[in-house]
């Protein structure tokens, strides 16, 4: 049986400078954490996940499913301006991924729609034979 992985909010700095000074020198890590949070909502069915929380306050960064494809895609034009080309086979993976659950998804939620009509036709059949 797979190991379920943990998943953490990561902390940034509440003061702008110091958030502008972290976000320079973490750059790669916070790109990382983005792929690991969208990846993990993947894998866990979520609608949206908290990527970001700030040091001392209750404020969030969130991102929501249906711009999940959008960062995926910018994630991945940015690892390209970069030249860290190592890295673009596991976005491409990652937007496979998202897409084929979606499709996934969306295939289970017609077969259940057509399970429920195909039920609802043989009730009718029932009851008008009796």
């Amino acid at each position: 049986m797979g190991r379920k992985r943990k998943y953490k909010i990561m902390k940034l700095p509440s003061n702008f400078e110091k958030m502008e000074c972290f976000i320079l020198e973490n750059r790669e890590k916070l790109i990382n954490h983005v792929i690991f949070s969208i990846d993990y909502a993947i894998e866990n069915s979520l609608e949206n996940i908290d990527v970001f929380g700030f040091y001392r306050s209750d404020y969030y960064i969130t991102i929501s499913r249906d711009t999940f494809l959008e960062n995926i895609d910018h994630i991945y034009d940015t690892f390209i301006k970069d030249e860290k080309y190592e890295y673009c086979s596991n976005i491409i993976e990652l937007k496979d991924k998202f897409l084929n659950h979606d499709t996934k998804k969306e295939n289970c939620r017609r077969s259940k729609r057509s399970k429920s009509k195909n039920t609802s036709n043989v009730k009718n059949k029932k009851n008008t034979i009796d």
